[in-house]
Parts: C-alpha cells; structure tokens; sequence
C-alpha cells in the first residue's frame, strides 16, 4: 500500500530488462495508462540510450547498488525525461526508486545560462567603467593643461572645478576657491 501511494517510481525488472513490478507513480512518469501496459515488456526500449543500460547494470554488479544515478529516458508519448535512479541487484532482479527531475535539471541549466549571462554583462560594466575612467582622466587633462582659466560653475553660480591656469590668475589655490 505505501509503494502503491508513492509519488515516487518503484519498480522491479530482472536483468534482461523484463518490468517484473512498476507502481502507479512509474505509470504516471513513463505517462502509460495501466500497470498491465509497463508488466512484462522491456524496460531496455525506454532508455534514451540502451548503453547507459548496460553501463547500469555493471555498475550493479560491482557494487550491488547504486543512489541518484541520473538517466534520460523515453516516455510512452515520445517525451525525454530525466530521473533520478536508485537500485540495488539482488540475484538477478533489480529493485530500486526513481524520480522525475526533468524540471529540476532544466532549472540548473538555466541558472548555468543565467549566470554566464550575469558574467558577460558584469564583464561589459567593467570594460566600460574602465572606459569612463580613461575618458575622465583625459578631460581633466586637458581641462587643466587647456592653457586658458577655466571653471565649471553649477546654476545658481557656484564653482564646482577650476583649472590651474585659472588659480594662477585669481590668485587662489583650488580648496579656497
């Protein structure tokens, strides 16, 4: 009763790939209508890529179980989904739990993107904030070696910068000014 309520795939095949067992969440994920469809056929024709069955299944033999070993499977309707496998080999049979990560996976992948989008953008801001700076340096340059008195006032008057040229005139140092 607490297989058949899971929100989790569990299943039993041997290991030739006959589904011996699947609850009702694996019919959901792999998108079948009935247990009946998924008993007895082979779970070898839904794997994205049968080597990584076979890679499975040595993986299995070594050391007898493996946890959150990540797969892209097929579903009945055609669809790609990734799950998230756990299984253990006993005898012949192996038993285990999988999870349908699909969106999971597509939501690091866009974090990934996203990040190297942030990356890029941060490069941008830091190129042009260097070439404001450089572009800055120049304008003080020749604001204060333009050889005339120069000031920058503000509306109502007040000076907000004076060249060199400009003290040497008035007879003031900068800070007075």
């Amino acid at each position: 009763k607490l297989v058949d309520n899971s929100v989790i795939g569990v299943f039993k095949t041997n290991i030739r790939g006959e589904i011996l067992f699947v609850n009702d969440a694996a019919v959901n994920i792999f998108k079948f209508k009935s247990r009946e469809e998924l008993l007895g056929s082979s779970v070898v024709k839904h794997y994205l890529d049968s080597s990584k069955r076979e890679g499975i299944i040595e993986m299995l033999k070594k050391q007898k179980s493996i946890n959150d070993f990540n797969i892209d499977y097929q579903t009945e309707s055609g669809e790609t989904i990734v799950v998230s496998l756990s299984a253990v080999l006993e005898g012949d049979e192996i038993s285990g739990m999988f999870m349908d990560i699909t969106e999971k996976v597509k939501g690091e992948k866009l974090l990934i993107e996203l990040n190297e989008k942030l990356r890029n953008i941060n490069d941008r801001i830091h190129f042009i904030n260097e070439e404001l700076k450089e572009s800055h340096n120049k304008y003080l340059s020749l604001f204060n070696n333009t050889g005339t008195a120069t000031c920058l006032l503000d509306e109502p008057g007040t000076i907000l910068l004076c060249n060199t040229k400009f003290e040497e005139l008035s007879g003031y140092i900068k800070e007075e000014i």
